[in-house]
């Protein structure tokens, strides 16, 4: 038996679906499953452990193109995989940690002043981060959901960005591929990072803390990627995302220098 749900998880994502011990993501096209694939492929395959898959589908209405099949095992230490749900007992129950409650959406899509939606606060992020159980999905949907500032999730221990909405990835110029599951310590000074990582992991929440750092940049016409300083104001809280310890990014300002 096959259920499914709409889910806003990440860009080109239109739904979940579990048939057998596969799990599907639904996307619109090939092309749009060939790009997840490209960019989000530690995040799907964390996403079929979390389900207790062993693989996940990337499925399109294209025809005469093949569905993308995505094998867990290719992000998880040997032994490490558990499988604790069997088929026949998912019910719409998996699903809700997965679902953006319509709540929530209205309440970040209201009250428009000057053309510009609420933005995504801190408060938010930290209700579900003290929540017990996972909420690695509904991180995901606030820091992807979030259209007009950056928003990353990062692994505190290496620095790997595990998650960053559109408007992160654009501001840094660089394909996804080439920024998602990479290590940002290149977009910071070293002892600046480190004095950063130590205080989010001590405060858990860090209001509207300044520091210098970088975006990435290259010049029109060159191959050859800068980084670009700017003054930043950021909002941080440390969260619980797939398994790592996490800082939750929010970019209130960026200012080039």
């Amino acid at each position: 038996m096959e259920h499914s749900i709409c889910s806003p998880l990440f860009p080109r994502c239109v739904g979940l679906g579990i048939k057998g011990d596969t799990l599907q993501v639904r996307v619109g096209s090939w092309d749009e499953a060939w790009k997840l694939n490209q960019s989000y492929l530690p995040y799907l395959t964390n996403l079929g452990k979390c389900f207790g898959k062993n693989v996940v589908e990337l499925v399109h209405n294209t025809p005469n193109k093949p569905f993308i099949p995505i094998w867990v095992e290719m992000s998880v230490s040997p032994g490490t995989a558990t499988v604790e749900d069997s088929p026949q007992n998912i019910t719409a129950k998996d699903f809700q940690a997965f679902q953006l409650s319509e709540s929530n959406a209205k309440k970040r899509k209201k009250n428009h002043r000057g053309g510009q939606t609420n933005m995504l606060s801190l408060q938010q992020v930290a209700e579900l981060a003290n929540h017990s159980g996972e909420c690695d999905a509904e991180l995901a949907a606030l820091a992807l959901g979030e259209k007009n500032i950056a928003t990353w999730i990062i692994d505190q221990a290496t620095q790997e960005v595990l998650l960053a909405n559109r408007f992160a990835l654009d501001a840094n110029c660089k394909p996804p591929r080439e920024v998602l599951a990479k290590d940002i310590s290149a977009l910071w000074e070293e002892e600046p990072l480190r004095e950063l990582t130590d205080l989010v992991h001590r405060d858990t929440l860090v209001r509207e803390h300044t520091n210098r750092g970088y975006r990435w940049h290259k010049e029109p016409g060159t191959e050859v990627w800068l980084r670009k300083k700017h003054d930043f104001t950021v909002d941080y809280a440390e969260v619980d995302f797939l398994g790592r310890v996490c800082r939750f990014e929010i970019v209130k300002e960026a200012m080039p220098v």
